[in-house]
């Protein structure tokens, strides 16, 4: 039951997320990132956020990508962790142009819950959605 939940709300928000593309907000970045959650696309759901991040690169990655677009899982609970869900690669900025690279559910089965150590961007991202 869970899978398909999961399956369903990928779906629904690559759908809802390319109308809802415009509601960005930039939450956290380095030297070689930026990090937007789109705030159309936070839901809440049995206990669990689910939103997506787009990452804008300041250089091209060693594939020629310039941004991705992430669908992560998160319950806001101590030890603060999130989970990939979905993930696409653009080789234009801010998640356009052409999408070079999705993961496939092989790829999505392995992801494995990332913790959040204090002060990262993990947490920042959390703690928005956490607190929107």
């Amino acid at each position: 039951m869970k899978f398909f939940l999961i399956i369903s709300i990928i779906i629904f928000n690559v759908i809802y997320s390319s109308t809802s593309f415009a509601e960005l907000k930039n939450v956290a970045g380095n030297s070689s990132n930026t990090y937007y959650i789109e705030t159309k696309s936070i839901k809440k759901s049995n206990g669990y956020i689910y939103y997506w991040v787009v990452n804008d690169y300041t250089k091209p990655d060693k594939f020629g990508d310039l941004s991705s677009q992430n669908l992560y899982e998160t319950d806001c609970k101590v030890p603060l962790k999130m989970k990939r869900l979905a993930g696409m690669f653009y080789n234009g900025p801010m998640a356009t142009n052409e999408t070079t690279t999705t993961l496939n559910a092989a790829q999505i089965e392995m992801q494995t819950d990332l913790y959040a150590p204090p002060g990262s961007i993990s947490e920042l991202l959390i703690d928005f959605v956490c607190n929107y």
